[in-house]
């Protein structure tokens, strides 16, 4: 009777793991499903359409030559069809030795021409730092830090570094800066050795990442975005090395990571919430419970870094911050159409200048501050106000859905397919000429240039993401899912939420191990060759 017993909960274990396996299978390719939708929608925006960035952050969308980008793709893989040899003698790690000192090299470069000079929420937070050495927190009273609490994590950061390199020194920031972006191609291309396993993938990684010169320009802009970037990496490989070897150590490293992470960058939350739908997956597969604790873990870590940091700054201060203004303002924001909105007033104005141009549909507005000022900063009013606009916006798109097509499509596109990521615009924008060579970066010879670079690099990256979805769908695994998440969970944040060009640079980093495998599959493929007739 006992064996029988033992032969049933055996059975029934059995049973139980063999749907495990179905459910989590079924995730993955959900999940790699949805991101090679959103990236075929990429490729054929990008080849028929690009984005135009001006001074004021106004963007047009413009038409592009479709059988350039086609031309310009087709030249690329016959390229790598050619040097297909080549490549099978280059040792991967003197290749991505090379790549991190000519990302130094070239970043020096450029931050000896360009200006460091922060404006906007980054001199907000270097300003406030300055000030909090010194005790002096007076930069603390203002709105700014009332509307957006989570800024804080950048002043604790800036903080840091003040101490170590003195206040003002934005060139020390900048160089730090360019170490970031250096640590997040190391992390970058270790998770491309993990997730493919294949050295000519990891090759075509460290070359595409070459090309990519939008980051190395960003390097400029005094924030926590490479900072996050790089650390959010590093923090996906290590929950890799978890989900690949079982150490749960692995895991701690990550979850703490992820955690410093968000505080440089809020949105780096994305990441942690794909790192633990991930681990959810990997509980269903595997039934192990760390991987729950793990998820846990890593939330509340998050949660409590972010929490004494403005804890400690109300105690040494004195001030109360209190919530700030709802995030869904910002969903809010991402959801407006200020030509709309003038349209309706009958305030539209004659197209022709920059001038002229309606900030476009979801990018940044002010909406935040407004809410914030019309009702004097009170939490409830805030939320109540947010709660209106955002059922008018949504009951605007219930009402209208071929205007809410067009509207989500041209704001992805504005995104998504400006090929700069404001990686110029970012110095560009204080005005102020350190000489005419600098100058030719924004508006003369190189300014032309690499926009018809940019352009064509894009629509390569997205190209070889659709391509390599393709190819993942047909077996993904949680490596390559994670990754395939982040980029997925971008996508999906900034269709709602506030949406600038910058905001994207990150996930495009994060499509280049993708891209490369797509063209590497198109160059490996072996088509199934004709059987000779009878005679």
């Amino acid at each position: 009777m006992k064996e029988n017993i033992n032969a049933m909960e055996t059975k029934t274990k059995i049973h139980a793991f063999k749907y495990s396996d179905q459910i989590s299978n079924i995730i993955m390719i959900v999940i790699c499903g949805l991101l090679l939708v959103a990236s075929v929608f990429l490729c054929a925006g990008s080849m028929a359409s690009t984005t135009t960035l001006h001074l004021s952050e106004q963007v047009e969308l413009v038409e592009d030559n479709v059988l350039k980008n086609i031309f310009v793709i087709g030249v690329f893989l016959v390229l790598l069809k050619l040097f297909k040899g080549f490549f099978k003698k280059i040792n991967p790690m003197i290749a991505a030795v090379a790549l991190l000192a000519y990302v130094g090299i070239f970043g020096a470069f450029w931050l000896s021409t360009a200006n460091l000079t922060p404006i906007a929420d980054s001199k907000v937070i270097c300003d406030t730092a300055a000030g909090t050495v010194q005790n002096d927190f007076i930069l603390l009273q203002d709105a700014y830090f009332k509307i957006s609490p989570y800024q804080l994590g950048g002043v604790f950061i800036c903080e840091f570094l003040t101490r170590i390199f003195g206040a003002g020194n934005y060139m020390a920031y900048a160089v730090l800066n360019i170490v970031w972006l250096d640590l997040a191609y190391a992390a970058l291309i270790w998770i491309t050795r993990v997730i493919f396993n294949k050295k000519g993938v990891e090759l075509l990684t460290i070359v595409l990442l070459a090309g990519c010169l939008q980051p190395i320009f960003f390097c400029t802009l005094i924030y926590g975005n490479l900072m996050g970037l790089a650390l959010s990496l590093w923090a996906v490989l290590f929950e890799l090395f978890y989900l690949k070897t079982g150490k749960k150590k692995m895991m701690i490293i990550s979850a703490a990571l992820i955690s410093v992470a968000i505080l440089a960058k809020l949105n780096c939350a994305i990441v942690l919430i794909a790192m633990c739908v991930i681990l959810v997956v990997h509980f269903i597969k595997s039934r192990k419970w760390f991987s729950l604790v793990a998820v846990a873990c890593a939330v509340l870590m998050s949660v409590t870094v972010s929490g004494l940091v403005k804890l400690s700054y109300e105690a040494r201060s004195g001030i109360r911050f209190g919530e700030g203004v709802p995030q869904l303002a910002w969903a809010v924001m991402g959801m407006q159409d200020e030509a709309l909105e003038q349209a309706n007033q009958e305030e539209e104005k004659q197209k022709g200048t920059e001038e002229d141009l309606a900030l476009f549909p979801g990018w940044y507005n002010s909406y935040n501050i407004e809410v914030y000022l019309e009702n004097d900063g009170d939490q409830e009013a805030m939320k109540a106000q947010v709660n209106r606009d955002l059922k008018e916006r949504l009951d605007l798109f219930g009402s209208d859905s071929a205007y809410a097509l067009t509207f989500f499509t041209n704001k992805a596109l504005s995104q998504w397919n400006e090929p700069t990521f404001e990686s110029l615009w970012v110095s560009e924008r204080n005005g102020v000429l350190l000489s005419d060579f600098a100058d030719e970066f924004y508006k003369g010879f190189y300014k032309n240039l690499l926009d018809i670079y940019f352009n064509f690099y894009v629509s390569l990256i997205f190209f070889g993401l659709a391509v390599g979805m393709l190819f993942i769908i047909k077996k993904p695994d949680m490596g390559i899912t994670l990754l395939a998440l982040i980029i997925l969970g971008g996508f999906v944040y900034h269709l709602i939420f506030e949406a600038k060009s910058q905001y994207i640079l990150p996930y495009f980093i994060m499509m280049v191990p993708f891209a490369a495998y797509g063209f590497y599959s198109l160059v490996h493929l072996k088509l199934p060759r004709r059987k000779a007739l009878k005679r």
